[in-house]
C-alpha cells in the first residue's frame, strides 16, 4: 500500500496539464469515484485491524 502510495506521489509531482481538456482528465484519473485515490482510500479500509471490546 505505502509502495503504490510513494508511486502515485512520484506520477502526481510531474504532472502537467496545457489546457481544460488536461485538468478535467488528471481529475477524472485520481479524484473520481473510480479514481486512484479513491481506490487508496476503499484499500485503507481493509487494512485498519479491526479492535475487539475486551469485557472485564
Amino acid at each position: 500500500m505505502l509502495d503504490k502510495i510513494d508511486e502515485l506521489l512520484k506520477e502526481i509531482s510531474n504532472l502537467t496539464a496545457k489546457n481544460a481538456e488536461d485538468i478535467e482528465r488528471l481529475r477524472l484519473k485520481y479524484l473520481s469515484k473510480k479514481g486512484e485515490i479513491t481506490g487508496l482510500w476503499r484499500n485503507s479500509e481493509t487494512l485498519r485491524p479491526t479492535r475487539k471490546k475486551q469485557s472485564e
